[in-house]
């Protein structure tokens, strides 16, 4: 469901969709609310912006050390022998 609507923009359309209920049932104007006062584009451009950072480049560097190397071998029981 996550890759249809996150919480936060799932908040916003109930939110509107109940105004616009509330509006019609009332026999009220039924106005589309005002822009909201960040876009996603202003999201995207500020993250960005941050990616470029330098406090993203230590962040992307301590990552990139902490995760250099070989990956463990992940060993779990099972209740037959794999498959070949």
């Amino acid at each position: 469901h996550h890759i249809v609507a996150d919480g936060w923009s799932t908040k916003i359309l109930l939110r509107e969709f109940t105004a616009t209920y509330t509006a019609l049932v009332n026999g009220e104007d039924t106005a589309a609310p005002e822009e909201p006062e960040f876009q996603y584009a202003d999201y995207s451009a500020w993250q960005d912006e941050w990616l470029e950072s330098p406090q993203a480049k230590r962040q992307r560097e301590h990552w990139e050390a902490e995760l250099a190397g070989e990956l463990p071998v992940l060993r779990l029981p099972v209740t037959r022998p794999p498959s070949t």
